[in-house]
């Protein structure tokens, strides 16, 4: 558009010129023709006059022959401005139109371009959590893996230990299993030996483990057989504790408790007194049983006014009401003495003895029944609840000794006929 309409008005403009030009032409001939002869003796004021004389019928030819050339030439100019300035209102309308339009499709490119960006971020970040995820698995895929992996060494590892069981099952004998056989009765008679502080089943232990090993008729065995003998030698030696009877002999004395007598209830002398005036006495009471009323009514009335009073505390009495309680502490000392005895703990036991001792000794009355008890206290007290016990590990230890050793001479021999054997069978 721009290009025709410059084309357009540049002929408009050569004709304007050429209007422009014509008047000039036009006046160009008139030029020679004003030039006339001049008088020569004229004066210059007339010259003027004259020639002004003549410049005005000139001038106004000129004038009119002028206007209509202006006029056409503004009746032109103004058509072609009008065109250029239609034109240019058109270009500008377009322009104004397209630009318009595109900027339409721009914006709707770019609000396509955003909606794109946005899904293919969003597919982004979708991406990258599906990636995380794989990761993830990924990684605990390979932790699982090497649980695997692990799990299958720890297979590996077992199967080869019971190969080589099996291998050492196959290949042991008959002695073998005896001498294993003897290791276990002397490691049990050890154990029993600590656990129950008792000779007697340790040592029926090692008279059968010493069977075992006679019956295997072994000249390399008479050491481990002499370690067992002295073994047996020190535990027939040995003190023994008759731990049953003492438990029995406490526990008769913890039931004999209830029949123990208790101290009687003292009633005062006023009271004494008045049941002895009010009460009748019988026609058999003679001058004797009189004298000794009397004499102790005095010795009581006399107490009264003596005061004694000693160098060491005196333990109080518990009243004849609290007897039981009595009674009852008793009975736990005894007991607690039984346990100390179990446990050998010698100290306990016989501090427990002689507090009940004390008990009796304070608590209850003086007779025959409670002079027998001390002495049975005493008794027990006397015995020894605590025996040194020998060490009979000598002989686990030379079996033990002796069993490695073979064990070694059997693994450095040639395996060749014993798997040919297997294959065999």
């Amino acid at each position: 558009m721009s290009n025709t309409d410059n084309k357009e008005q540049l002929p408009a403009d050569d004709k304007a010129k050429a209007e422009d030009k014509q008047p000039e032409l036009e006046n160009k001939p008139s030029e020679p023709e004003k030039k006339e002869p001049q008088p020569p003796k004229e004066s210059q004021p007339e010259k003027k006059d004259a020639e002004a004389k003549k410049a005005k019928p000139a001038s106004s030819e000129s004038k009119k022959s002028q206007q209509p050339a202006a006029k056409e030439k503004r009746s032109g100019a103004g058509f072609f401005i009008w065109l250029i300035v239609l034109l240019l209102c058109g270009a500008v309308g377009a322009g104004g139109y397209f630009g318009w339009q595109f900027w339409q499709q721009d914006k709707s490119r770019q609000a396509e371009m955003s909606a794109l960006i946005e899904s293919q971020s969003q597919k982004l970040q979708q991406l990258q959590s599906e990636q995380q995820t794989v990761t993830a698995s990924v990684a605990g895929t390979d932790e699982v893996a090497q649980t695997v992996q692990d799990s299958l060494q720890a297979v590996h590892q077992r199967l080869d230990a019971h190969n080589k069981r099996l291998i050492s099952i196959s290949s042991t004998s008959r002695d073998d299993w005896l001498l294993a056989e003897a290791e276990y009765l002397l490691r049990l008679a050890n154990q029993r030996l600590l656990t129950e502080r008792a000779t007697k089943g340790a040592q029926g232990l090692l008279e059968t483990a010493d069977k075992i090993l006679a019956e295997m008729d072994d000249v390399d065995l008479f050491p481990i057989r002499q370690a067992i003998g002295e073994d047996l030698a020190a535990l027939k030696l040995a003190p023994k504790v008759d731990r049953d009877g003492l438990f029995l002999r406490m526990a008769g004395l913890a039931k004999q408790i209830d029949n123990l007598p208790t101290l009687p209830k003292r009633t005062p002398m006023a009271e004494r007194d008045v049941s002895v005036k009010e009460s009748e006495l019988p026609d058999n009471v003679t001058w004797q049983h009189r004298v000794e009323d009397v004499a102790t009514n005095v010795f009581d009335y006399l107490m009264h006014f003596v005061e004694i009073r000693r160098n060491q505390p005196v333990n109080k009495l518990l009243p004849p009401e609290a007897q039981a309680y009595v009674k009852l502490n008793l009975r736990f000392m005894i007991e607690r003495a039984q346990l100390a005895m179990l446990r050998e703990e010698n100290v306990i036991y016989e501090t427990s003895i002689q507090q009940a001792r004390e008990w009796l000794q304070t608590q209850f009355p003086p007779n025959s029944q409670i002079e027998a008890f001390i002495a049975e206290l005493d008794e027990l007290e006397s015995q020894e609840v605590v025996v040194p016990l020998p060490d009979i590990t000598s002989s686990l230890e030379q079996l033990r000794v002796y069993i490695e050793r073979l064990h070694k001479v059997k693994s450095t021999q040639p395996q060749a006929p014993q798997s040919s054997a297997t294959e065999e069978a």
